[in-house]
């Protein structure tokens, strides 16, 4: 039906707060997270409180971070399996799965075998659209404060893009306001 565009302001202080506020036609939907609390979105407008089903999905959804996965390289209730090589969007990749502690699948990265950045990474998960298998494809990447962040990526469900994520800023270690994670009023 046409390309919607939504601006995204994000803030993360991992491991486990983010704040997230969607503006949309004048409106602004916030997503926030406060450790073992925060708020979502609400059917009704507003935010209400996550469940603790939210909680749980989105601490298994972090496995897909790379930078979390990155810091959290030595913790044991996640393992890194090489899969292969193999070939992602037309590049000789290096594909590395990431186990719960459970042994099951939270993400595959793909990464370049010639530079070693991230080219895909790809999970079944959920989206606006629907569930399936999705999968992340980085188009380019930039550079923050001596991390190399991708800066474009096109999502795709099931082999359909149904989004794309440009970044323009991002600052590594900004000032957080002391009620970043608050609920919104």
């Amino acid at each position: 039906q046409g390309e919607i565009p939504l601006a995204v302001e994000e803030l993360v202080v991992y491991p486990d707060k983010s704040r997230s506020v969607v503006s949309f036609m004048g409106q602004q939907m916030y997503d926030i997270r406060d450790g073992q609390t925060g708020w979502k979105p609400s059917q009704m407008g507003g935010v209400e409180a996550k469940t603790e089903k939210d909680i749980m999905k989105e601490d298994r959804e972090r496995g897909r971070d790379f930078i979390w996965v990155l810091q959290h390289a030595d913790d044991p209730s996640l393992d890194a399996v090489f899969v292969g090589p193999g070939k992602a969007d037309g590049v000789e990749v290096h594909i590395v799965a990431i186990l719960d502690d459970k042994s099951e699948e939270i993400a595959r990265f793909a990464f370049g075998a010639e530079n070693h950045q991230v080219v895909s990474i790809s999970y079944w998960g959920e989206t606006f659209i629907g569930d399936g298998m999705v999968t992340d494809h980085v188009n380019s990447m930039m550079t923050a404060s001596g991390l190399t962040l991708p800066k474009a990526v096109q999502k795709e469900l099931n082999g359909q893009t149904f989004g794309k994520v440009d970044v323009t800023e991002v600052t590594i270690n900004p000032e957080v306001p002391e009620n970043a994670f608050a609920k919104p009023e």
